[in-house]
């Protein structure tokens, strides 16, 4: 296949009141082209920052303070400032959770379609951009193109607004597609229709997507591999289909229980109880093991070493080895 992105050992560092916290902690992962590898957790468990990671988007005492992250054979860590600003663009492209926000409300639609075109190609002529907007849009199944792009975003229905976000996102042709939550926002009609177009295009671009979410739903939806984190950790890694068919770590079990499964008979909602630690909250050994209901003292001590109890699924527990004998 390929790999379109290959992260090694990355560490995040956050700055607050002079003292340094680690956000990310030793994460590893790689998409394929092709692909779709969606990265779950709850509120604050790093989803976003390593998002920002990669785009070079960090806030002023945030910092990349370990490992690499590799794009399409090239190290984003010993690029210059502006060859990554330039990849930011037309290797990577971003889809955000608000497309609102993300959209400028004072100026048309194809304009800033055609502008982000002219950003990362400066050699492209208006007219030519103009035609790849034109084109973008009715890739993305936008209905009458031309009209749309006359129109500004406060005039577009939330689909149609994420539509012109993939759009301009596609405008540029990018090897790496990253979308954080671009369905949230969303009725669950119009989330069906987004997600299938992404696929679509996914496989149409040959590309990777690396889709952030904490909806289970949607990972069936879109996802090959899933990756889930914990307060910065990878504490289990799989494909799609292993990890709903036999999730091992406790914290996965714990997201699938606390996910409403109407077509189960027997099912009861059981919250994970506790919240995950804060930023700034040290904590030892395994960073669930304050919530976990399988932890020992070993758990509090000891951080787990990711082992592969089956096949490409790759888990980070003492329980998880113990029951296997690895």
């Amino acid at each position: 296949m390929g790999k379109v992105l290959d992260v090694k050992g990355l560490t995040t560092t956050f700055t607050i009141g002079k003292k340094d916290y680690e956000v990310i902690h030793n994460l590893s992962f790689h998409i394929d082209k092709n692909e779709t590898l969606c990265i779950v957790g709850e509120s604050g468990c790093g989803k976003s920052v390593t998002t920002l990671c990669l785009m070079d988007l960090l806030p002023e005492n945030g910092q990349v303070t370990g490992g690499e992250m590799v794009l399409d054979g090239k190290n984003l860590g010993l690029m210059t400032a502006k060859e990554r600003r330039l990849s930011r663009g037309s290797k990577m492209g971003m889809i955000f959770q608000e497309p609102m926000t993300a959209l400028n409300p004072l100026l048309t639609v194809g304009f800033q379609i055609i502008e982000n075109i002219r950003q990362h190609d400066r050699k492209i002529s208006k007219s030519e951009a103009k035609r790849l907007a034109v084109e973008a849009l009715r890739k993305v199944d936008i209905p009458e193109p031309e009209s749309r792009m006359k129109q500004y975003p406060f005039q577009l229905s939330g689909g149609l607004r994420q539509r012109v976000m993939i759009a301009m996102t596609l405008a540029a042709k990018p090897i790496l597609l990253i979308a954080d939550e671009p369905t949230t926002a969303l009725d669950v009609t119009i989330q069906k229709q987004v997600l299938k177009l992404m696929n679509t295009l996914k496989s149409e671009m040959d590309a990777g997507i690396l889709f952030i979410t904490h909806d289970l739903g949607v990972v069936g939806e879109i996802a090959d591999r899933v990756v889930v984190l914990y307060s910065g950790d990878k504490v289990e890694e799989a494909k799609t289909e292993e990890i709903f068919r036999r999730p091992l770590h406790p914290y996965t079990q714990g997201l699938f229980k606390a996910y409403p499964q109407i077509d189960a008979e027997d099912f009861e909602l059981k919250p994970i109880e506790g919240s995950i630690p804060l930023l700034t909250e040290p904590v030892s050994g395994c960073r669930f093991h304050p919530r976990c209901p399988y932890a020992t003292e070993k758990c509090a001590r000891l951080q787990p070493k990711q082992v592969e109890p089956y096949e490409g699924h790759f888990v980070a527990c003492f329980k998880v080895e113990e029951e296997f004998g690895l």
